[in-house]
């Protein structure tokens, strides 16, 4: 019983820290679309 209880506190501890990078990757590209869109009208005009 032990031994389940401890591996579902792992499996839990992972759940989380998958959760929190997959908020910094969906931040990252967030940030990227509205940043790169501005550097790409200027590229495609000049």
């Amino acid at each position: 019983m032990d031994t389940l209880l401890a591996l579902c506190d792992q499996l839990e501890q992972q759940l989380s820290q998958a959760d929190q990078q997959r908020r910094r990757l969906l931040e990252a590209v967030l940030a990227e679309a509205l940043v790169e869109p501005e550097n790409t009208l200027g590229a495609a005009y000049a």
